[in-house]
């Protein structure tokens, strides 16, 4: 669960929360193509998570897809459609109260170029 991230004491305004997200993001510097994080709010109900593997079998199953209004925001990396030698990093935010579904370009930013004819 390399790439799940539980924050802690995160702030109540979304625009400050989803700030903090971004600027974790950009100090990674190394991504490669299919990255994948996932943000979480750090609750009694993720806390879980922080020891236990997801467990999606069983009577008693434990699973993030289960408290997924807990789920902050998630950066993925994949490739350019017009170009698949480049990638692009997307940057989806739910928000706070999972009320929101914003989309950021945060970093390999696909270029197109138009055929003028």
């Amino acid at each position: 669960m390399s790439n799940k991230f539980f924050l802690k004491n995160y702030p109540s305004d979304d625009v400050l929360s989803k700030k903090l997200i971004q600027d974790f993001i950009k100090r990674k510097k190394e991504y490669k193509k299919n990255d994948l994080l996932i943000f979480y709010k750090y609750t009694a109900e993720t806390k879980y998570f922080i020891d236990n593997l997801p467990d999606s079998g069983g009577f008693s199953s434990e699973d993030l897809v289960n408290i997924e209004d807990q789920e902050l925001a998630f950066f993925s990396i994949s490739k350019c459609k017009a170009d698949t030698t480049k990638f692009v990093g997307k940057y989806h935010y739910y928000g706070i109260n999972h009320n929101l579904d914003q989309t950021d370009t945060l970093i390999y930013r696909c270029q197109y170029i138009q055929n003028n004819r």
